[in-house]
């Protein structure tokens, strides 16, 4: 009977954190990071919150300011407690200086035009998934 009540117990299980988290409502731009995740190895979801209970497997949380810029104040500290093992990549146009500010302000990893992220997102997955 022992076995049993250790067959649901995963909280001793090692996570690899191999989940790259799309934060957007871009549906046509989605594909394009989606790919860019799974030629790096790495699984892809997309959503327009933070998850409501800790995922350890998070690797990158990227969010879109362009559709997502609402939700920018205190997320640094959000991404922290809903993905303590992820890092953080926020991007929006370059005419939108002020969303772009505002997450220089909460302290990502890193803040970028979406042009950067653009011709930037493959090599990063694909250096993190090494």
């Amino acid at each position: 009977m022992a076995a049993d009540s250790d067959a649901g117990n995963t909280d001793s299980a090692p996570v690899r954190p191999d989940k790259v988290l799309f934060l957007s409502g871009d549906l046509m731009f989605a594909s394009r990071v989606g790919a860019a995740a799974e030629a790096a190895g790495m699984q892809f979801q997309m959503s327009g919150n933070l998850p409501a209970d800790p995922a350890r497997d998070v690797r990158v949380v990227i969010l879109d300011l362009a559709t997502r810029s609402s939700i920018v104040q205190g997320f640094g500290a959000k991404v922290a407690d809903a993905c303590p093992n992820a890092m953080t990549i926020a991007y929006g146009p370059h005419v939108q200086v002020g969303p772009l500010e505002s997450a220089k302000a909460e302290k990502l990893d890193h803040v970028m035009t979406r042009g950067q992220f653009d011709r930037q997102i493959a090599g990063f997955l694909q250096s993190l998934a090494n």
